[in-house]
């Protein structure tokens, strides 16, 4: 029977375990949206984190960003910064006049990485160029 050391033990389950957590990011990370930690930033950007990308799960070149505003058309993403995803949305509500919760001032922002099968959905309402957005909801649909 083989002898081991404390040091094969260790090396052992450190294998074990980051074979574990290997499978259970690739399993929720490449499903659903990864891409977390969203806030609107400043009067126009929808900006986020992908933890897909910033745990390597792929090749950088395989996240290719896309989004678009749904019933409204595409609009740029730009990259931060590590794994930093901001969407640019223009207004589509002016400043005044209708109640914050009309639904002309709502939107929705489809956001895809090229990885995910699943993409983020943000929901926003335009308070107009002077107060800027406001986040209400996100969801990460299977498909």
């Amino acid at each position: 029977m083989a002898s081991y050391t404390h040091a094969d033990d260790t090396a052992f389950l450190g294998e074990v375990l980051q074979g574990r957590l290997d499978k259970i990011l690739e399993r929720y990370l490449t499903r659903l949206s990864p891409i977390t930690a969203i806030h609107v930033e400043g009067p126009s950007m929808l900006c986020g984190s992908d933890l897909a990308e910033w745990r390597a799960l792929r090749d950088a070149s395989a996240f290719r960003y896309t989004a678009r505003l749904l019933g409204r058309g595409w609009t740029t993403v730009r990259r931060g910064a590590g794994a930093e995803v901001c969407v640019d949305l223009p207004h589509v509500a002016s400043d005044g006049g209708l109640p914050d919760d009309d639904s002309t001032r709502y939107i929705r922002v489809r956001v895809e990485d090229g990885v995910a099968t699943g993409p983020l959905v943000a929901h926003l309402y335009d308070l107009g160029p002077a107060r800027g957005y406001r986040l209400v909801g996100i969801e990460r649909p299977e498909k």
